[in-house]
């Protein structure tokens, strides 16, 4: 397989989130991922902001259409600032990462995907644009390489911290998951150390 290395951090990088029916996209919903770790070739995405991007609308709901697909679904593109053109990444059949933004603008997409099941189909629903998510856990250190490349400030850092704000795994409630989300990623950079060697 061969694959071209397009220029450009997280802030390139848009998706389509959508609800699939026989590769008819009913709902659908789309976002930025303005940060991600590491800030210059990304591994997962750390803040992802829900906003309009209709350019990727029609290609998206092509290629669900082509692949017949029936479920949630999330199609990842990246713009080639050196041709214009927004450039096929990934196309995720599972829940993603940040679904849990997709939530908060409107559309639980596990909950359609269940009641549809039951015989339940989706009413139609317009998202609400505005809100972002966040994975402090890499965020932080994302925000701290951004700082020091000077591609944004400690002020721009936090401002973007305020809001409708939603977080991966940290919710009061329940703070188990942040203890869990914070211990396997420790014991992964001790593994990763390990293996690397002294």
């Amino acid at each position: 397989m061969i694959q071209e290395a397009i220029p450009g951090d997280g802030r390139t990088q848009y998706s389509l989130a959508a609800y699939c029916k026989e590769g008819y996209a009913l709902l659908t919903m789309t976002a930025r991922r303005t940060r991600q770790y590491p800030i210059d070739f990304g591994l997962s995405s750390c803040f992802v902001e829900a906003i309009e991007v209709p350019d990727i609308q029609e290609p998206a709901e092509k290629l669900l259409a082509a692949m017949h697909i029936t479920g949630m679904v999330e199609v990842e593109f990246k713009y080639d600032r050196r041709d214009g053109q927004y450039k096929l990444l990934d196309v995720n059949l599972r829940p993603w990462g940040w679904h849990t933004l997709c939530i908060a603008c409107g559309l639980d997409f596990p909950f359609i995907q269940y009641n549809d099941v039951l015989g339940y189909p989706p009413a139609p629903i317009t998202p609400r644009y505005g809100y972002r998510w966040v994975r402090l856990l890499t965020d932080i250190p994302a925000g701290i390489q951004e700082i020091h490349a000077g591609i944004t400030t400690v002020r721009a850092y936090l401002r973007s911290l305020a809001g409708n704000i939603v977080f991966s795994v940290f919710d009061w409630r329940d703070p188990l998951p942040t203890f869990g989300d914070f211990f396997t990623a420790l014991s992964r950079s001790i593994r990763g150390f390990h293996r690397k060697g002294p």
